[in-house]
């Protein structure tokens, strides 16, 4: 039976759940977490087709998933490990670059796993690339915090009238543009899917952290806090609160990303009760 091939601006919610029995099917063969984002509320473009599947009959058996907030852009490659002789990715890839090419785009960054790249060595080689970048997700099962209440931090779900405070102290915290940062917020903030939990001190947005629940887990992401407040127990606190907040509202375990060589980050969560699954690479073609 022929490949048939497609792509598109979004993923409607038969086509996600497809995504997702692909997802999991790789996820077991090839030992490996981290799932593709499968949406496109954050690109910077949302006219630019994000996701470029492949079907064998009614199952998907490829998918490239476009991240791009900016024009240095992220990509997602999976493919079912009984069609992975068939060159389906390659193919994913070549539709990926003539149809994004009207669109400006100025970098693409592969992401994947190191358990996966270490029983693929030659994929590196033969696609041209070397590893930039490196990160350690990490899992931590649903146990409630006991938490001492503090009288001077109010946690709470963010709403629209915080998300310029939010951006403010997250542009800086992450040296990113103002404007990218106020319009990252205003998309969660408008996602009940993902929202944004905040730490409130003397009626001032301290800190944040956003949660992406379109998955089988709760996902802890854009972690921040103000630098005039940090070292104070504030993002500990906030974790605490909104972990034991999210176990009433749902029955997903956690996991966060941190970048390798960032060791106060990472102690913070390994106290927090998180540990090692794997670890997520990134790749950029030799120059």
């Amino acid at each position: 039976m022929k490949i048939k091939y497609r792509s598109q601006q979004s993923l409607s919610s038969e086509e996600r759940q497809a995504a997702r029995r692909l997802i999991a099917h790789c996820h077991q063969e090839d030992q490996t977490y981290s799932d593709p984002y499968l949406f496109n509320r954050y690109n910077f473009d949302r006219s630019m087709p994000s996701f470029f599947t492949a079907f064998h009959g009614e199952t998907m058996v490829g998918l490239l998933a476009v991240y791009a907030d900016d024009p240095e852009v992220e990509i997602t490659l999976m493919v079912d490990p009984e069609h992975r002789l068939n060159r389906i990715g390659h193919k994913l890839y070549q539709n990926f670059k003539v149809e994004t090419a009207p669109f400006g785009i100025e970098s693409v960054t592969f992401k994947s796993e190191r358990v996966f790249l270490d029983e693929h060595p030659q994929l590196i080689s033969h696609w041209g690339l070397e590893i930039t970048e490196e990160e350690i997700l990490m899992g931590r099962d649903r146990m409630p915090y006991v938490i001492g209440e503090r009288l001077d931090i109010n946690v709470k779900r963010a709403a629209m009238v915080h998300t310029e405070s939010i951006a403010r102290f997250q542009a800086e915290s992450f040296e990113n543009d103002y404007e990218l940062s106020l319009r990252y917020a205003k998309e969660t903030v408008a996602n009940p899917e993902s929202p944004i939990y905040l730490a409130i001190k003397d009626e001032k947005v301290v800190a944040s952290v956003s949660v992406d629940q379109n998955t089988d887990v709760n996902y802890l992401f854009a972690i921040a806090v103000d630098p005039l407040f940090q070292g104070q127990g504030i993002a500990s606190y906030l974790m605490k609160k909104t972990m034991n907040d999210l176990m009433v509202h749902s029955d997903k375990v956690f996991h966060l990303a941190v970048e390798v060589g960032n060791l106060p980050a990472l102690g913070l969560y390994q106290k927090l009760g998180f540990s090692q699954l794997t670890r997520i690479v990134y790749l950029d073609f030799i120059a």
